[in-house]
């Protein structure tokens, strides 16, 4: 939804700069290129592009979407129970939109840092499951038993990395923070929380493995 008021453009240029807002903090978008004729104020937009920053996209294209007037009648009172309490009116500033702006860069670096220390942790984990499939069958093919008594701690240390990677992932879905790639493809702000949770396992590729990209 693009914030009213919030469009400006360059008067020499064809750039435009504006914000869009759901239920988080709102997001600016850069676009230059000619907006599709029911762009306006108010209205859904679907932008795609590059995340430069947590709250900045770079966008390569911008779709207006058609009528919005019509919602279905479940959708409508799923739609009216999430917002409310939230205080996201779709022409005004959420709560959370008011939290940023009284310290952006706090919250910026609170989420950067949980993404980064999930990426550590998983990274970690991959570098004590290669040890671990090595030294204990080394040990035990030359019967050393200092090797072999490597597999119980580094286990342990297995599940304690992979806990927390998990852990940081789960934290991401939680707060829609969608500066991180795996949330972007596999949940939205509008789906209730035990979704956005699940929606960590959800897709196929979290059976082999996950990861936080930007």
């Amino acid at each position: 939804m693009v914030v009213e008021g919030s469009v400006s453009r360059d008067p020499k240029s064809l750039k435009v700069r504006f914000d869009v807002n759901d239920i988080g903090p709102s997001i600016t978008v850069e676009y230059e290129g000619i907006l599709p004729d029911l762009f306006r104020e108010g209205q859904g937009i679907v932008a795609q592009g590059v995340l430069k920053e947590p709250t900045l996209l770079e966008a390569t294209e911008v779709l207006a979407k058609h009528d919005e007037n019509y919602v279905p009648p479940e959708l409508g009172e799923k739609m009216q129970k999430m917002h409310k309490p939230m205080g996201a009116e779709l022409k005004g500033e959420s709560e959370a939109d008011r939290r940023y702006k009284r310290n952006p860069a706090k919250i910026a670096r609170r989420s950067l840092m949980i993404a980064e220390l999930g990426n550590y942790a998983l990274a970690l984990s991959l570098a004590v499951s290669f040890f671990l499939a090595i030294f204990p069958l080394w040990g035990a093919e030359k019967d050393h038993p200092q090797l072999m008594s490597l597999a119980r701690p580094m286990t342990y240390g297995l599940f304690f990395s992979l806990t927390i990677a998990f852990a940081a992932l789960f934290y991401l879905f939680a707060v829609n923070d969608f500066s991180v790639q795996y949330v972007v493809n596999n949940s939205n702000s509008s789906l209730p929380i035990y979704y956005r949770l699940s929606a960590g396992l959800g897709s196929h590729e979290a059976h082999y493995y996950f990861g936080f990209g930007y």
